[in-house]
């Protein structure tokens, strides 16, 4: 069954109950990047539950990253590059499985991950919207 139907996303993997009963990721797009005609598309794809362990366990602690990142419910990520000026700007979406649980990926992502890129350039908007991140950062 693995063979003919792989597990979508990390978290079936570190959950394969979830596989076996056949709970799906949320699907997401990325959010709009403003005056995107200006921009474009380097690299994009899932942000999986995985990876939010790896961002959380980075910048907080693993006791952190082992109690948010298992509320991921799905993530899209997007890069695009300035035609010009070559600047990048990274936008994504998370679906979290509470509010709670998006509220406090926001403080961490605006209190410890935005501040850690002292060389990146241009505006960071991290909004919620119900249980779900929305992040646009590098913006010109």
């Amino acid at each position: 069954e693995v063979f003919r139907h792989p597990p979508q996303s990390t978290r079936e993997i570190i959950h394969p109950e979830m596989y076996f009963n056949r709970q799906k990721p949320v699907k997401l797009k990325a959010p709009r990047i403003p005056n995107a005609s200006r921009y474009k598309d380097a690299v994009d794809g899932e942000l999986g539950e995985f990876d939010i362990y790896i961002l959380l366990k980075q910048f907080t602690n693993e006791e952190t990253a082992d109690r948010l990142s298992p509320l991921w419910r799905g993530g899209q990520y997007r890069i695009v590059e300035n035609k010009q000026s070559k600047h990048p700007v990274l936008a994504f979406s998370l679906q979290m499985e509470t509010r709670e649980a998006a509220e406090e990926f926001i403080r961490i992502y605006e209190q410890k991950v935005i501040p850690a890129k002292t060389k990146r350039s241009g505006a960071n908007v991290v909004k919620q919207q119900g249980t779900r991140v929305l992040v646009l950062e590098g913006i010109e």
